[in-house]
C-alpha cells in the first residue's frame, strides 16, 4: 500500500494546476453528493429502524449484566 501511495503522490505532484483543478472539482462534487445522501439516509425510516434495533440490543445487554 505504501508503494502505491508514493506512486500516486508523485503523479499528483506532476499534474499541472489546471489538471489538478479538474480532480479537485470532482472531489467537491462527490463530497456534496455524499453529504446529500447521508442526510437523506439519516432521516430515513431505514436509519430509524437501525437505531431502534441498536438501542434494543444495548438495553438487553445492560439487563443481562
Amino acid at each position: 500500500f505504501g508503494e502505491i501511495a508514493k506512486a500516486v503522490s508523485v503523479k499528483w505532484k506532476a499534474l499541472s494546476d489546471q489538471e489538478r483543478a479538474v480532480w479537485e472539482e470532482k472531489a467537491v462534487a462527490d463530497k456534496e453528493r455524499y453529504q446529500k445522501e447521508l442526510f437523506l439516509y439519516k432521516n430515513s425510516e431505514l436509519a430509524l429502524k437501525w437505531q431502534t434495533s441498536q438501542m434494543e440490543q444495548s438495553n438487553k445487554a445492560k439487563r443481562s449484566d
